[in-house]
């Protein structure tokens, strides 16, 4: 008996340090001599929600989120006071794979033999009171929240989330200090109006949260509509505007609390604008603006004068469709590169009359379980794009009048923007910044758009007093196309990092003189290559461009007037 305990008891202490380090349930992380990260444990990868292979060899007070306990002046890094071993356990701040803060204690010890020190978290059982209370409101925070759950795991009630509505506007347009005096308004008639043993909380950022005992879903929605209607009076009283509180509401049985959290949050987004859930999981949520710009099949508004696509007719448009043929392979190859996901959350920017969305499959690619919204029809596109959905019975297909510099959708719930021969009629590096707004991390982009290319013959001829004008003008004429260098530039200045892309040669031509000038009125090409000119100028350069057309047409062949150019595919991911 006693040789088979020796037997047992024969573990090498390599073998048995491994065991510990892997399966123990503690958070433990392994830094070198600069303190950047060699090792975690699985309970540390767990806790911080970080592979080890991404994060091997970054500081570790990046990655681990690591706070003194109180923001105060002459704070000692915690980090360091642990490895140092001035303390047994040093009280900090930890914002965990959750995104919470956390109370807790570190741990350290240098590493015999070694460069190299190991520490661990301990949980805090009573974090300090201070940290329970949101300074600006007044109220417990999301912190509190986690202390307070258990109180409501095991009743009946209701759950209520506020939105204060436009916070970004209010610190925007009256100072940081006004929005503070929006969020405590909240705050104040959350304590004054919640009932006896109910609890609120500051959740984060401009969102609160309401648990009250309730019997009913009417009850709770009556009390929030009280706190909202308080909150735009008192805050009225102290700003230049009448705030506007957005709320949704759940209830919830035993056990239930933490579902009807999440039922109340998709309440809210629908109170604030339209939800629409992709099979991919996404939440694509417009707001009360995107509410109001959506077009339904049978309704809808016209463009504005402004709106760069109201310059297209139905009868430009069936040019395209029916003397470009190409077009529609060249539709089906870019849907092809571009991927989009199936059953996801996308947005496709000028969109026409739906030469990618129909002719080349996006629509069909997205698939009933996924949404698509379609931007910036014309008047005329809108006529088309609303019979041929109707025929096709895609139903998951929206319309909206918006263009791709102001997208009326929430920010991160955009699986991919998808957009076609767009950008050289607005600011490429405004549009991929509303790109970067709406996407998700890991959503992407796609975009087709034609490049420069050279002058053919007779357009150099015809074009010569948009020249003449840039110059008296002291101008910069501009070409019809975006460089694929000033394209990249701006993907890239909007965070967006280039996954892949491909050139494709095309041709240009128009069949008469006729088409050839309606092209040119409609798509304003004088306005888009003198940016920034007089609208009488633009208009009488305009009318000599026209009769140049008509009276030197005969003047050149085909090829003079015709030319080949590249189109550009690329893939760009948000990170």
């Amino acid at each position: 008996m006693a040789a088979d305990r020796a037997a047992a008891a024969a573990l090498p202490l390599d073998v048995a340090a491994r065991l510990v380090f892997d399966h123990l349930p503690i958070p433990i992380c392994v830094l070198d001599g600069d303190c950047r990260l060699v090792a975690m444990n699985p309970a540390a990868e767990h806790f911080w929600g970080a592979d080890l292979a991404d994060v091997a060899g970054s500081v570790a007070a990046d990655v681990l989120g690591v706070r003194p306990a109180q923001d105060a002046a002459g704070q000692c890094d915690p980090l360091q006071q642990a490895l140092e071993g001035a303390l047994d356990r040093v009280p900090c701040r930890i914002t965990g794979r959750d995104g919470i803060t956390h109370m807790a204690s570190l741990v350290g010890a240098r590493l015999r033999d070694t460069d190299h020190s190991a520490i661990s978290v301990v949980a805090e059982q009573s974090p300090p009171a201070w940290a329970l209370i949101d300074p600006v409101t007044g109220i417990p925070n999301r912190l509190a929240w986690e202390t307070d759950r258990e109180r409501w795991h095991d009743v009946a009630g209701a759950v209520v989330v506020f939105d204060l509505d436009d916070l970004k506007e209010i610190n925007d347009l009256y100072g940081h200090r006004s929005g503070d005096q929006a969020l405590a308004a909240v705050g104040q008639t959350l304590r004054t109006l919640a009932p006896p043993g109910a609890s609120v909380f500051r959740w984060g950022g401009d969102e609160f949260l309401l648990l009250v005992a309730v019997s009913g879903l009417n009850e709770a929605e009556r009390l929030a509509a009280a706190v909202r209607e308080q909150v735009g009076d008192l805050g009225q009283t102290t700003l230049p505007l009448r705030p506007i509180l957005s709320f949704g509401a759940a209830t919830f049985g035993p056990g239930e609390v933490d579902a009807a959290l999440r039922q109340a949050d998709d309440a809210l987004y629908e109170a604030k604008g339209v939800l629409l859930r992709a099979g991919s999981g996404a939440r694509l949520v417009l707001t009360r603006e995107g509410q109001r710009l959506m077009l339904s099949l049978d309704d809808g508004p016209g463009p504005s004068p402004t709106d760069y696509a109201s310059r297209f007719t139905s009868s430009f448009d069936a040019y395209f469709r029916a003397v470009l043929q190409r077009a529609v392979v060249q539709a089906e190859r870019f849907v092809a590169f571009s991927e989009p996901p199936i059953g996801g959350a996308v947005v496709e920017l000028g969109a026409g009359s739906g030469r990618i969305t129909l002719d080349g499959g996006l629509a069909q690619r997205v698939g009933p379980r996924g949404h698509l919204l379609v931007t910036d029809p014309s008047a005329a596109q809108l006529r088309l794009l609303r019979e041929r959905l109707s025929a096709l019975d895609l139903p998951w297909v929206r319309l909206l009048r918006s263009p791709a510099e102001t997208l009326p959708v929430a920010a991160g719930c955009v699986d991919m923007v998808i957009g076609s021969t767009f950008l050289h009629f607005t600011d490429a590096y405004r549009v991929m910044r509303e790109v970067a707004r709406v996407l998700r991390p890991g959503g992407r982009f796609a975009l087709a758009a034609p490049l420069p290319f050279p002058w053919p013959a007779f357009w150099e001829d015809v074009l010569a007093p948009v020249f003449v004008a840039g110059g008296r003008l002291g101008l910069g004429v501009r070409h019809w196309a975006v460089p694929e260098d000033e394209i990249v530039a701006a993907v890239q200045a909007a965070g967006l990092q280039v996954d892949r892309c491909q050139q494709e040669a095309d041709y240009a031509g128009f069949p008469t003189p006729d088409v050839t000038q309606s092209g040119l009125r409609q798509l304003q090409l004088i306005a888009l290559m003198l940016p920034g000119a007089p609208a009488d100028r633009l208009a009488a350069v305009e009318e000599e461009v026209l009769r140049r057309i008509a009276e030197r047409w005969d003047a050149y062949t085909e090829a003079d007037r015709g030319g080949s150019f590249v189109n550009l595919h690329l893939v760009a991911r948000k990170p």
